[in-house]
């Protein structure tokens, strides 16, 4: 087939040396794969000829990974390796310490920030490699079951997805990254988590409707466990990437195959469920004022909605809740205006100045260092959203683009540093801490032993005086009725 094409550039040395393969995907459709030898700065396009047939073949701005970089992206997979190593270790020693504001910090961080790969921009290679980093989820490494139950309807679909061009394709960016918009395919695995958890708390008061177990305090703990430390938060967390997979079936909405109609409902459903649980939880805190929320039980049963923060102003309670919008607003941009990358980038940019804003005159954290690296980690945010919104207007010098890159890079890697690098010296603090509690404990333990054996000693002793006492007085009372004369 190569042999009877023919392409040219239409404007000579727009677009350079480039190389083609074409494959066949259908009776009328070919598939051509171009392959660049340089860095296309500007948007231009190539002319193409196939026997008396003839078109052009748009080529977008595109940047060719030179010798470095391509060392750098092939070792981008064990590097998300050891990303994905460092969170899930911080993660289960941030829990046991109970030092948790530091590790939400940082996933909302990699969630937030890692979509900015998404977004409709032609990224220089320094920018792309560092966002590829980021694209690291827990929930991809957990089961689907939703995917295993549908299999048998999905694999002709998804085969078609992947081989040519159709009318369920997402937004091209997704595309590049082997992405599709199958609802079961993105969010089963979420949803089916936050099920699991609904359904475990319906057991759980089930039980404590028994006369019995109406008060056994291990249900007792394990309702407010699991209602707010474990469902809530795992909703603040899992929020936007749901709302991602939900939004990706959205803007295909195709109702041809019993597949997509079952991807469509779920997503419908869990729309629902996201915006039934951002009123419930806007809802708790607006009812509650600051001092209530300060009380010991109060903070028990709703403390996850505004964890680490330090409750100083009447709006410092919703700042988890407004950085979980801020990602649904993300999600919804990258998938809704593809056609616009500016119109991505600057309802973002407005977000967050107003969020910079918010936090330097609302949100306090109770760990003052805590606090300085969590409003300095949103000016960087905001910086580098700045500098991505540059890389929209075209120009020819390719040091422009490189110089925006490494910015980027430079504010966005500065905040993840900082992120990363407080929340292990935080652990190792703790960690510290922990022969001395330890110590501590075991000084307490053997203090209290000690004082049960004393107490021990003293009964003993009190049990044998009173004993000798009480043969003493047997003993006088018989000699006295001995002693004593008949009448």
């Amino acid at each position: 087939m190569r042999r009877y094409l023919t392409i040219t550039e239409s404007s000579p040395g727009s677009v350079g040396s480039f190389s083609f393969q074409v494959s066949k995907t259908s009776a009328n459709n070919y598939f051509i794969n171009l392959v660049l030898g340089q860095s296309v700065l500007e948007d231009t396009s190539l002319d193409l000829k196939l026997s008396f047939m003839a078109g052009s073949l748009d080529v977008p701005k595109k940047f060719i990974l030179d010798g470095p970089l391509k060392s750098i992206a092939a070792a981008i997979p064990t590097v998300k390796t050891g990303f994905t190593g460092v969170l899930a270790g911080s993660f289960v020693g941030t829990l046991a310490l109970g030092a948790t504001a530091s590790l939400w910090s940082i996933v909302s961080f990699q969630q937030f920030v890692g979509y900015f790969l998404f977004i409709n921009v032609e990224y220089p290679p320094v920018v792309e490699l560092f966002l590829s980093m980021l694209q690291v989820s827990f929930w991809d490494i957990l089961p689907n079951p939703l995917a295993a139950l549908t299999e048998s309807l999905s694999q002709d679909i998804i085969a078609e997805d992947e081989m040519a061009v159709t009318p369920y394709d997402p937004p091209s960016k997704f595309v590049k990254y082997e992405m599709n918009s199958f609802f079961i395919e993105n969010g089963g695995a979420i949803i089916a988590v936050n099920i699991m958890l609904l359904v475990l708390l319906g057991k759980i008061l089930l039980f404590k409707r028994i006369k019995a177990l109406h008060s056994n305090i291990i249900l007792v703990n394990l309702k407010v466990w699991m209602k707010w430390n474990l469902i809530a938060r795992t909703f603040l967390e899992n929020g936007i990437p749901l709302s991602l997979a939900i939004f990706l079936q959205l803007r295909i909405a195709n109702f041809e195959r019993s597949y997509l109609i079952i991807c469509f409902v779920l997503a419908v459903l869990s729309l629902l469920y996201i915006c039934i649980f951002i009123f419930f939880f806007w809802r708790v805190l607006l009812r509650r004022d600051n001092d209530h929320l300060k009380k010991k039980m109060v903070k028990r049963m709703f403390g996850t909605l505004y964890e680490g923060i330090a409750l100083s102003s009447v709006f410092s309670k919703y700042y988890y809740v407004i950085i979980l919008l801020r990602g649904v607003l993300l999600m919804c941009l990258i998938t809704f205006f593809e056609a616009s990358p500016v119109f991505q980038i600057i309802p973002l940019i407005f977000f967050n100045i107003s969020l910079v804003i918010y936090m330097l005159k609302q949100v306090s954290f109770e760990n003052k260092k805590f606090d300085f690296i969590a409003k300095l980690k949103e000016v960087l945010i905001l910086m580098g959203e700045i500098l991505i919104l540059f890389l929209c207007f075209n120009s020819g010098s390719e040091i422009y683009y490189k110089i925006i890159g490494y910015l980027i890079v430079l504010f966005l890697g500065i905040a993840l540093i900082v992120e990363v690098g407080y929340m292990m010296i935080l652990q190792i603090c703790e960690i510290r801490q922990i022969g001395r509690k330890f110590k501590t404990g075991w000084n307490w333990i053997m203090k209290a032993f000690k004082s049960c054996r004393e107490e021990n000693k003293i009964e003993k002793i009190k049990m044998k005086s009173s004993h000798r006492l009480r043969t003493q007085d047997l003993s006088q009372s018989s000699s006295e009725l001995i002693i004593t004369p008949l009448p």
